[in-house]
């Protein structure tokens, strides 16, 4: 058997979907995983331990920079990724290994054209250069980003995030059959701050006309900043959950009925491909680039016009007025188009570096 070689992670605050990756990796490939990470976010405490080929380094068990080069050295690393570049630790551990190894950077910021991007790429485009060999973008939007940075097409690689479809294929036996009513539920998961537009998903939900809302629920899962102005909308038919760990949360996604990512400057949105691995159909904005991959409008879902709770209002309507059928085959195409982006593409994406 191949002797396993090491590939050095390096991320701020480790979401629960690239150690997914990880675990696909190690299980399928001779490699560790070696992630180097800082302290959980408070509103998103995921609960992450050493597994077999995996290992967890805290970025605040080190005492400098140097410390952290040095141990990265000492792990003849064969590849490097790195979720971006704001934080300087990392900068310069990308910058010592540039020339040695494939240092992969992980990018989400989708290209906006205007002045303030145009300069970056002006101005900033060869530190990148000087941190990372390759750009590895979530989707298309992020791609003409890479593309502007002077990176060749031979040098991004695309799918970087992934929603975990094997934790949700795990509770398809929960989810309701065709032959069963329709949940009669929306359910937003994810951080509660003000970009994601959750007060204007519940505004939106409370203005329906009782006659066309009927038995119908809203359901918010996460914590945050705005969690306390949200809370006072409470009733029986908007509920709040606090955060939950992912496999709690994939068996409470699999038994509700629409999905709700009504977020403004989303620059992709894992938990939207979630939903669509689920099978659950999807309610979007226009300014989600996950759902550039993952909803076509009418289709698996509609789209709205981004922090237009009136646009929202009407997508949310739409979905009241569908039938049972029309709605468990929507969630069939949101599974469909789940399959866009899998693991075993993440790997041969980052097999194809090495």
């Amino acid at each position: 058997m191949s002797e396993r070689k090491n590939i050095i992670v390096l991320y701020t605050r480790l979401p629960d979907y690239f150690f997914a990756c990880a675990k696909y990796m190690v299980q399928t490939h001779p490699l560790n995983f070696i992630i180097i990470r800082k302290k959980p976010d408070e509103n998103a405490p995921f609960v992450f331990e050493n597994e077999e080929h995996i290992q967890l380094r805290d970025l605040e068990s080190f005492s400098n920079e140097t410390e952290v080069i040095q141990y990265c050295d000492s792990l003849s690393p064969i590849a490097m990724i790195s979720a971006g570049w704001s934080e300087p630790a990392y900068r310069k551990v990308t910058k010592h290994f540039r020339s040695r190894i494939p240092v992969i950077c992980g990018l989400d910021n989708f290209w906006e054209n205007n002045w303030k991007q145009t300069l970056k790429t002006l101005f900033f485009s060869g530190v990148v250069h000087g941190m990372f060999s390759h750009i590895w973008v979530t989707g298309m939007p992020q791609y003409e980003f890479a593309k502007r940075m002077g990176y060749p097409n031979n040098k991004i690689l695309k799918g970087y995030y992934v929603g975990s479809a094997s934790k949700y294929a795990a509770y398809q036996h929960l989810r309701p059959s065709g032959d069963q009513p329709f949940p009669k539920s929306f359910i937003y998961f994810g951080r509660l701050v003000d970009y994601k537009f959750v007060d204007g998903l519940v505004d939106a939900f409370r203005r329906i006309d009782d006659s066309i809302k009927n038995d119908w629920k809203l359901i918010i899962v996460g914590n945050g900043p705005d969690k306390e102005k949200l809370a006072p909308f409470a009733t029986s038919n908007i509920i709040f959950h606090d955060f939950m760990q992912p496999e709690e949360l994939a068996e409470m996604v699999a038994q509700e009925g629409v999905y709700c990512l009504p977020s403004h400057n989303e620059h992709w949105g894992v938990a939207l491909h979630e939903a669509a691995c689920a099978g659950l159909p999807i309610i979007a904005s226009d300014t989600v680039m996950a759902a550039t991959e993952f909803l076509i409008h009418r289709y698996n879902g509609f789209r709205f016009s981004s922090q237009n709770a009136e646009s929202l209002k009407y997508a949310i309507e739409r979905i009241m007025t569908l039938d049972d059928r029309q709605l468990y085959e929507m969630g069939k195409k949101s599974r469909l188009l789940s399959n866009r982006i899998t693991h075993e593409m993440w790997a041969a994406n980052l097999l194809s570096v090495l």
